[in-house]
């Protein structure tokens, strides 16, 4: 069983990777919190998985490339055994190409949900499911659900 005080440091390392690394594009810091072997699996992401902290670097600077005032609001964080599922809201201004998608000058909020496993004070898996659908009608290139026929 995981103590207490442990479930408290794995949620504080996740809101750090979220807060120092993501909002404030620390990335130097990647290898402090993502282990070597980390790995990150999302569909949106370049072949469906991140690997290790150098791959954290890249999204990170992709994600502020991309997006102006680019950034990841926590709504909620919960954490059981060894796993930190967090609940957040990605924010930004479309400035630059994403997923192949010109960028539109549109703000965007997209809702996801990320699973973290934390081993040896390092998150070392990292699951993701986002919104892209609502993204995508954000940015103008999928019609409203409503609108579909």
């Amino acid at each position: 069983m995981t103590s207490p005080d442990q479930l408290e440091r794995n949620k504080a390392l996740v809101i750090r990777s979220l807060t120092e690394i993501y909002n404030a594009g620390n990335v130097d810091a990647a290898p402090e919190v993502f282990a070597a072997d980390f790995v990150g699996w999302d569909p949106t992401f370049p072949g469906g998985a991140l690997h290790g902290p150098e791959g954290i670097r890249g999204n990170v600077e992709r994600g502020h490339v991309s997006f102006e005032n680019w950034r990841f609001d926590i709504e909620d964080v919960i954490a059981e055994g060894d796993r930190v599922v967090t609940r957040v809201v990605m924010r930004g201004r479309s400035k630059e190409r994403f997923l192949g998608m010109e960028p539109t000058g549109k703000e965007v909020e997209v809702s996801g949900i990320t699973i973290h496993r934390i081993a040896d004070g390092k998150i070392v898996e990292r699951w993701g499911n986002w919104n892209t659908i609502g993204m995508l009608q954000q940015l103008g290139r999928l019609p409203p659900l409503d609108q579909i026929g």
